[in-house]
């Protein structure tokens, strides 16, 4: 028996894997993942300490076991995908749903899962578990009795879609909008479209769901394919959403298009839509001190932070609004005009703007390199009936102002 013959069995078995030593489980199974700037071998002596049962290593480790059961393998993140592309071979009664696009693939991932539970038992990405490592994981510790499974699907470079594709071979592909996010190696939004076309590599795929705005670009013009068109405008009955924001609107008319594909009823849809509220930082409405907080902090581009500037709620009266901005990252050649467009449209819609970056935004606003002083100057000036937008990269923990108001 190979050892990945071995770590499927393990899999049947419902053995818990785990690829950050601080997640270690008790019985579990750690990838030993190499990186640039840690190496997964030398967290054996931790992961065995909190219980785990064995771990898989490269060929080349010489190291003590530390009471653990080594699986040795050439490659372990390669030995990692390949398990999740066999756990996904044992169960192709699944049916996958696989979800990407450059904006609101989380948000619109959790709307599908929510509204299929009312009529099917399902599994799906937790948070944004979405890369060549969390996405392989997220399959190998799926339910195995879950009748359909749903997929988030990112990447930052050209081919990184197409393996996914590959390992988790999705019945049905759902992409969102296309905009420049991530695009640092990417020369072109032309680009983009064509490496989130990759979504739609695996044979399996017969069904694709787009947003409206993606279907001008040629890897979506598909005739091979069952395409369904979703978009803000679509005409739906009048769902109980405790939301209005347009492009949350909009994610919900994605996972609609995909619950009504899969024969869930509109009204099993109105009763979830009951109960449906965004993830966490996604536009997250929190009062503090009568401050209106919209926690929108969990990323940003600027198609995401003008649609949150748009949709601000208004304030009381008296009460001003006041955006808080990072630095948007990973733009490559288009961080200048990303920040411009953001900034303009700042000044525009809202009464203050408050910027933090290391230079991004230089210049417009309150402008701050550090978070203290902006939460300092921000203490000082909101006050009851305010609206505050928080929304930058995820780097900046921009939800921290919150916490610490």
């Amino acid at each position: 028996m190979t050892p990945l013959d071995s770590l499927l069995a393990l899999v049947n078995q419902r053995t818990p894997f785990f690829i950050d030593s601080r997640k270690a489980v008790e019985g579990g199974i750690f990838f030993a993942l190499g990186g640039e700037k840690v190496d997964g071998h030398t967290f054996l002596p931790d992961v065995a300490a909190k219980g785990a049962k064995g771990a898989v290593v490269g060929l080349g480790y010489s190291g003590p076991d530390f009471g653990l059961t080594l699986y040795r393998c050439e490659d372990v993140k390669g030995a990692l995908q390949e398990l999740a592309y066999r756990v996904r071979e044992s169960r192709l009664h699944q049916f996958v749903i696989g979800v990407t696009g450059s904006v609101g693939k989380t948000t619109t991932k959790e709307f599908i899962a929510h509204l299929l539970k009312t009529t099917y038992r399902v599994d799906w990405t937790k948070h944004s578990e979405n890369s060549q490592l969390t996405l392989p994981l997220t399959i190998i510790n799926s339910d195995p009795k879950a009748e359909v499974l749903v997929l988030e699907m990112g990447m930052s470079q050209m081919g990184e879609l197409e393996i996914l594709a590959h390992i988790a071979q999705p019945d049905l592909a759902v992409v969102t909008k296309i905009a420049y996010v991530h695009s640092e190696f990417f020369a072109s939004i032309d680009e983009i479209a064509q490496a989130k076309g990759e979504i739609l590599a695996s044979k399996r795929t017969k069904t694709a769901i787009f947003n409206d705005q993606v279907t001008q670009f040629a890897p979506f013009k598909r005739k091979d394919l069952e395409v369904i068109v979703y978009s803000l405008e679509d005409k739906l009955p009048p769902f109980p959403l405790q939301f209005s924001a347009t492009h949350l609107v909009e994610n919900f008319h994605g996972a609609v298009a995909v619950a009504r594909k899969l024969s869930v009823s509109d009204e099993a849809i109105r009763l979830a839509a009951l109960t449906l509220t965004p993830p966490a930082k996604r536009f997250e409405r929190v009062v503090k001190q009568g401050i209106t907080f919209i926690n929108d902090a969990y990323n940003a581009s600027s198609v995401s932070v003008c649609a949150a500037l748009k949709n601000l709620p208004k304030p009381k009266e008296g009460g001003r609004t006041i955006a808080v901005l990072s630095e948007m990252k990973e733009l490559g050649k288009m961080a200048k005009s990303a920040h411009k467009e953001v900034s303009l449209l700042a000044k525009s819609t809202v009464d203050e703007l408050f910027t933090l970056s290391q230079g991004a935004f230089e210049g417009e606003g309150r402008h701050y390199r550090s978070k203290d002083e902006l939460l300092k100057a921000l203490k000082g000036l909101a006050k009851e009936g305010d609206v505050v937008l928080l929304k930058g990269a995820n780097s900046f923990k921009l939800w921290t102002l919150l916490e610490e108001f």
